[in-house]
């Protein structure tokens, strides 16, 4: 009898132990869930046209892959339309979590992942528009994947627009190329705008 007792409370404190780890997210320490956060580059700076996987744990309904739109939204499950551009990762996280604890989720865990980033090229180029960024590209790449210049180009002028703190670089392009100077002084990032404008000459 006394072993049967035993066995009883083993299985008991078991269960306790898996209903507990149940509550918790894979990964996460059960004695501080907000310390935790997103897979991925968390201090990425979410623009248009970035790819972003969202997930709320234990909630796969709501799981979602959505691409920023061109004025900077999202629409989630429940909740609709998000403005997000300009958030971190971990801004896009936490606040995901407080308005799904709002009256939907009770203790929300949501993971935020960009799965593409993109750059933008304007102006006198012959393909303008926005591009997915997939390794390290510079400027001349960059030009490239716009197709390079039209005949109206100002290639002396070329404006990187960084996507972070929206400094300006005025690149003279075509002494790079007829120099053949190394265009890795200018590589681009995410969110960068790459502004050709034309030429008045």
């Amino acid at each position: 009898m006394k072993k049967v007792k035993f066995i009883m409370l083993i299985m008991l404190f078991c269960g306790s132990v898996f209903a507990a780890d149940m509550q918790t997210p894979p990964g996460v320490s059960k004695t501080d869930k907000s310390k935790t956060v997103s897979g991925g580059d968390l201090n990425h700076v979410i623009n248009p046209r970035d790819v972003l996987e969202i997930s709320v744990w234990r909630h796969e309904d709501l799981n979602t892959v959505q691409e920023v739109s061109p004025s900077g939204e999202i629409n989630m499950p429940l909740l609709g339309e998000i403005k997000v551009q300009d958030m971190t990762v971990h801004e896009l996280k936490k606040h995901l979590e407080e308005l799904y604890t709002d009256g939907y989720i009770k203790n929300p865990y949501v993971t935020v992942i960009v799965q593409a980033k993109t750059f933008f090229v304007m102006g006198e180029v012959k393909r303008p528009g926005n591009y997915t960024l997939l390794g390290k590209i510079n400027i001349l790449s960059a030009i490239t994947m716009a197709g390079g210049f039209t005949d109206f180009s100002d290639e002396g002028k070329v404006k990187i627009i960084r996507g972070t703190d929206k400094e300006t670089v005025v690149v003279n392009v075509g002494r790079l190329i007829k120099h053949n100077e190394d265009a890795d002084k200018y590589m681009i990032g995410p969110g960068d705008v790459i502004n050709v404008p034309q030429s008045f000459w």
